[in-house]
């Protein structure tokens, strides 16, 4: 194996402390070659190098479905940019007083960090379909992608519509508002039965999205009724001209699978990509159309994709500049589920386990306590505002059966309690930018209906934007013209 040497005696610049601090975030660890040093995910581990015996090599070990990128470049860091394990080798110390002193001072640290990514690729996106209407006095342009890179659990490939702005084209600059729609989460069983969500089957969300699935399902089927406007958020930023831009769910991964096998999947060498569709088609986007500010909104199962799309691109240093999460996500589901295992809405044969195991990273529940919004936010994490619309009165979270035995204690019904834990979690962390708004009287997903959630939307929103918060994916060039269609 290629490693990056640092002969620590070479410069004093290389290493200015007798300590190494690892930095560890949650997508995985960093071991040595000999074992001796484990730092676990999602840790801040301290080494201590105080003589002149000191030789490991650091390896770093990404999470099932993340790829190490390499070595953070950081003041007073270690390997910056290399991409392959470091070492270190304090033998040439002997001798040195100066190094020798580093060796001897406690005060000075210097800092070893990972990066790990989601390996993905916009090489397999082609446009498939143009369309222009004109509805309610206002033009629109429809560009229908289709991405090649990326199977569909069945049939066909991911896709994904970018809505222009009202009554602009392509070249218009916009803020960015990525809409990932609902559907639930399904998977098949160790007998190869589908399991999934009220009436739904394995074709109902593993076969391709196409060019009308978006516009008349997605688009007019929630920001019309009765022919006219509904005045829900997703309108709202529509007559506001952000352009829109809506991603499928064709693996029915609640759009969080990063490569990792689809199990029990009837054919051999199936993979569940949907973060990684999902995060090729934001970034075409902002490549290829003029981008200021990027917001992710999603609803039911597009609120789990949506919180693993800030995630996953913040262990980047990327960052979104807000989320709407309309459904809350804590891990006091699981409380739930385990009360009422295959309770309607879900399928009988439906289990979260079922679930997480399809999901890979994101669904793997021994890791929830990290990288769950509870985890992240009281690790400190406030980097993308983060707002979680939820219902009072939503049968997703139960709310109509007997509360279970920690919400009757605590004198809530089951989506009250559940939702608790997290108001509390960022109620603890100073000058959070984060928001619940569990609502009373609401059901699933309020920011589709007319209701006040709307309102708390563009509260937040206006919140967020008064800050002028810079664009996220920076100044993108406009790549050129689009590619002709299939």
């Amino acid at each position: 194996m290629k490693t990056s040497h640092i002969l620590l005696y070479t410069s004093i610049a290389a290493l200015t402390a007798c300590k190494v601090q690892i930095e560890t975030p949650v997508e995985g660890s960093v071991t040595t070659t000999s074992a001796a040093i484990e730092c676990a995910a999602g840790q801040v581990c301290s080494v201590d190098i105080s003589d002149i015996f000191f030789e490991e090599t650091f390896v770093a070990d990404p999470a099932p479905g993340w790829h190490f990128a390499g070595w953070k470049k950081r003041p007073s860091g270690l390997c910056g940019g290399s991409s392959t394990p470091c070492a270190i080798n304090t033998a040439g110390f002997e001798g040195a007083p100066a190094l020798e002193a580093v060796l001897a001072d406690p005060l000075v640290i210097t800092y070893l960090e990972p990066e790990f990514v989601v390996e993905r690729t916009t090489d397999g996106i082609t446009l498939a379909g143009e369309q222009n209407q004109t509805a309610f006095g206002l033009d629109f342009d429809f560009d229908f992608y289709r991405n090649n890179t990326y199977s569909c659990g069945l049939s066909g490939n991911y896709t994904f519509m970018v809505v222009n702005p009202a009554n602009g084209d392509e070249t218009t600059e916009a803020p960015l508002w990525v809409y990932l729609h609902g559907g639930g989460a399904g998977f098949y069983d160790e007998n190869g039965d589908y399991q999934a969500v009220g009436n739904q089957t394995e074709d109902t969300w593993n076969r391709e999205e196409t060019f009308d699935d978006f516009l008349i399902k997605q688009l007019q089927g929630r920001t019309l009724e009765n022919g006219q406007l509904k005045d829900i958020t997703l309108t709202r930023r529509i007559r506001e001209r952000y352009r829109v831009v809506m991603v499928s769910m064709c693996d029915h991964d609640q759009y969080s699978g990063l490569g990792t096998a689809y199990p029990n999947h009837p054919n051999a060498g199936a993979e569940v990509n949907g973060m990684q569709a999902t995060m090729s088609a934001v970034e075409y986007t902002v490549a290829n159309y003029p981008t200021t500010e990027v917001f992710a909104h999603g609803t039911s199962a597009g609120s789990v994709g949506v919180y693993n799309l800030a995630m996953s691109f913040a262990a980047q240093d990327i960052y979104l500049t807000g989320v709407v999460a309309d459904s809350i996500l804590s891990p006091r589901a699981f409380d739930l589920f385990d009360v009422y295992p295959g309770q309607a809405p879900r399928q009988p044969g439906w289990t979260y386990e079922g679930v997480g195991g399809k999901q890979g990273f994101y669904g793997d529940t021994n890791r929830s306590d990290a990288i769950a919004p509870e985890g992240r936010i009281d690790a400190g994490f406030d980097e993308v505002p983060l707002l979680f619309v939820g219902g009072a009165s939503d049968p997703f979270c139960f709310w109509d059966l007997p509360p279970i035995p920690e919400a009757a204690t605590a004198g809530q019904n089951n989506c009250e309690w559940a939702a608790q834990g997290l108001i509390d979690t960022i109620a603890a962390q100073p000058a959070s930018p984060h928001q619940v708004a569990n609502m009373a009287g609401e059901g699933h997903i309020p920011t589709n209906t007319v209701s006040t959630a709307n309102d708390i939307v563009d509260t937040f929103i206006g919140d967020i934007l008064a800050d002028n918060p810079p664009a996220p994916f920076g100044e993108f060039p406009i790549l050129g013209p689009l590619p002709p269609a299939c």
